[in-house]
């Protein structure tokens, strides 16, 4: 029997409209690249000048980048669909106005992937182009940008993240100036082929889709994700299952969220230090020493100072360090109370990558 739909242009344009509309694919729009693969990937992209070859090796994410910055699919099919697309997607320039990338500023969200190893490589001319393209390009979208949790503080952090802090004090500033951040806590790789991806239906209606957010309290999107990661790496399967259980995962997530308000708190705090603390009375009492035994003590003021200036002189603007290693927010303080009514609307997301086999 032929399963084909032949009346589709008899169809009243505004229904037809309504259709194309729904097949425009919610893609990530990348700056930079996610960097977050094992020492011996990384030593592998290093001897493996064809970089078509390394990802059909080692599915990087490339692919994925590349993919979502050309039109969506449906611009090739017809004028009436291209027509639709255009209405709010267009080709842009990057910051050095050399590579041109689809954004569309009604269904994309931006992300930020830019490491602060590879970031601190650059220039402070470039860095600054780097931040303005990126914030830019955010403000004229209707959704919220996508940060790497990492740039203000790890999820579930190693020995060496928390040895690692970055000194991108500009980049930290304007991080916290949006209203709202979806903070990426974890990217997952997820092989599949091109009919399983579709037949999922869990990368859109036209399986454009090939990166997704899962909110990391969403529980069962999650669970749909691991159905497809038969063949995944180890680690990204054990991380997975890991938020599989619902009650230990969102305690790790409220300890991390926490962290958050601390390096929101803290950047507050040195700009208030720079002002020589004009307004706060009682600063014995705005943080909590972490180190100390029983009942929670006042922090020595002495001491935060003396951390403040072997952290801040060597160069200005907020330099984020581990905060909770030594100290904690007094939340019952008022000048903390009034802080924390200003901090943005921060969300833990997991970024699903699809990795096609073929």
């Amino acid at each position: 029997m032929d399963s084909s739909f032949t009346l589709f242009p008899r169809l009243p344009s505004e229904l037809r409209r309504m259709i194309w509309e729904a097949c425009i694919p919610h893609r990530i729009v990348e700056f930079g690249f996610p960097w977050q693969e094992s020492p011996e990937v990384r030593s592998a992209r290093t001897f493996l000048l064809d970089d078509m070859l390394f990802e059909r090796i080692y599915c990087g994410f490339g692919r994925n980048k590349m993919h979502n910055i050309r039109p969506p699919i449906i611009s090739q099919v017809c004028g009436e669909a291209r027509m639709i697309v255009l209405k709010s997607g267009e080709m842009r320039q990057d910051a050095y106005g050399q590579t041109k990338q689809w954004i569309d500023t009604k269904h994309d969200r931006l992300a930020w992937w830019w490491t602060p190893e590879v970031y601190n490589f650059f220039t402070p001319q470039i860095q600054m182009e780097l931040i303005s393209s990126f914030f830019s390009h955010a403000q004229s979208t209707n959704k919220e940008p996508v940060i790497m949790a990492h740039w203000v503080y790890p999820f579930r952090p190693t020995a060496q993240e928390i040895d690692y802090f970055p000194t991108a004090g500009d980049i930290i500033t304007r991080i916290f100036e949006l209203k709202c951040i979806f903070f990426c806590i974890k990217i997952v790789k997820v092989n599949t082929d091109r009919l399983q991806a579709i037949q999922s239906q869990l990368w859109g209606t036209t399986g454009e889709e090939v990166t997704q957010l899962v909110d990391a309290h969403d529980t069962a999107q999650i669970q749909k994700f691991r159905r497809e990661m038969n063949a995944s790496d180890p680690t990204e399967l054990e991380f997975v299952d890991s938020a599989l259980n619902k009650e230990k995962f969102a305690a790790q997530i409220a300890e991390w969220e926490l962290e958050i308000k601390s390096q929101w708190l803290w950047m507050k705090w040195t700009m208030a230090w720079s002002r020589s603390f004009t307004g706060i009375d009682e600063l014995m009492h705005v943080w909590l020493s972490s180190e100390s035994d029983g009942d929670d003590q006042p922090l020595d003021i002495g001491l935060l100072h003396q951390d403040l200036a072997s952290q801040f002189i060597a160069r200005p603007g907020p330099q984020l360090i581990p905060v909770s290693n030594r100290f904690k927010p007094n939340m019952e303080h008022p000048w903390v109370k009034s802080v924390m009514e200003e901090i943005p609307t921060f969300k833990p997301v997991i970024m699903f990558r699809q990795c096609l086999k073929n």
